[in-house]
């Protein structure tokens, strides 16, 4: 999954940049002139004792992914733009792979109360 792609790429750019291997990356949905994803690098700040533009602008100096097509420091947020021509074929092809059962989902019932006096 995309995200899951984009995160492990900034959890390898934070060792690779700072030595600490971070357990979970909070990612926000960016507005479009921002890029597809941001991360807040102002919570990391404190513990690096560097500005949070100064760590934003390592991350978005290491990072290499072939889903990320640029990234820039703005603000202490790292701004993540993802390459469309790769996101449109992994969407296409877990489309074919799913055929019908795209966008479908699963649900189980294993009750059913009634909520209305018998009559």
């Amino acid at each position: 999954m995309i995200i899951n792609d984009i995160q492990k790429s900034i959890k390898k750019a934070f060792k690779s940049e700072f030595s600490i291997e971070l357990d979970e990356i909070e990612l926000a949905f960016s507005q479009p002139q921002f890029g597809d994803f941001a991360l807040s690098c102002h919570k990391f700040a404190k513990d690096l004792k560097i500005s949070p533009q100064e760590i934003a602008i390592k991350l978005s100096e290491s990072i290499k992914d072939k889903i990320i097509a640029k990234t820039e420091a703005v603000a202490g947020y790292l701004n993540i733009f993802v390459d469309s021509a790769v996101l449109n074929k992994e969407v296409l092809s877990e489309i074919i792979d799913k055929d019908r059962l795209f966008g479908s989902v699963k649900c189980q019932v294993s009750s059913v109360k009634k909520n209305f006096p018998d009559t």
